[in-house]
């Protein structure tokens, strides 16, 4: 799972790079109308509970630092006995980026200066090693995912292309990201769409990469 995730968030970060780049959820989790509760069950990729403990860290992407051992780490809650308990932080200036222009007619950001920061998948250490944490489900057709990202002030953004659509209505502080891609095994027909209302289809768990 973790490689066609990790692909897919490639491709969702220049999806929504033409729009906006998505990130963490709120802090209240409204907005978004979903049943999934954050503070919930982790699963490993074979479908079992986990069972263990950690600490959950959103980690910051800095290219003018090298190595996955320098980038810097905000905690964003821990695991305990295998459930979540998440805790967004407020997130420092200096990580907001400004929100990419709209490369055509067909998408519209307002207003124009807006920050964001994204996160797609958090880090969780157990001991001395790092796992993936996402929020996701994935078959043989479809990835869904709820991602999360932190905004400098309310703002909208509608992108509509041919197999890409973004439909984001965001508050300041903490969104959800609902994230869907259908024939993600064929790069040619793929169809994506990233919303902050709830499009998904299937169940989403904690998954453990």
């Amino acid at each position: 799972m973790r490689i066609q995730l990790s692909k897919f968030a490639l491709t969702a970060a220049f999806g929504l790079a033409l729009a906006f780049t998505f990130s963490c959820s709120s802090g209240d989790d409204s907005g978004g109308g979903d049943s999934f509760d954050v503070n919930s069950q982790v699963y490993n990729r074979d479908g079992t509970p986990y069972t263990g403990d950690g600490v959950i860290n959103i980690e910051i992407v800095d290219e003018g630092v090298s190595g996955p051992y320098n980038r810097p780490l905000i905690n964003a809650g821990s695991v305990t006995n295998g459930i979540v308990k998440l805790e967004l932080p407020t997130i420092p200036n200096e990580y907001l980026e400004v929100a990419p222009p709209p490369p055509s007619k067909e998408c519209t950001i307002s207003p124009k200066d807006i920050k964001v920061f994204q996160v797609l998948s958090f880090v969780l250490t157990n001991s001395d090693k790092k796992f993936g944490l996402t929020i996701g489900y994935q078959d043989k057709q479809i990835i869904e995912l709820i991602g999360h990202f932190y905004s400098s002030k309310a703002g909208k953004v509608t992108c509509n292309f041919e197999k890409t659509t973004s439909n984001i209505d965001a508050k300041a502080g903490w969104n959800k990201m609902y994230i869907r891609r259908v024939n993600y095994a064929d790069e040619y027909n793929e169809v994506d769409e990233f919303s902050t209302k709830n499009i998904l289809t299937k169940e989403v768990k904690w998954i453990l990469e």
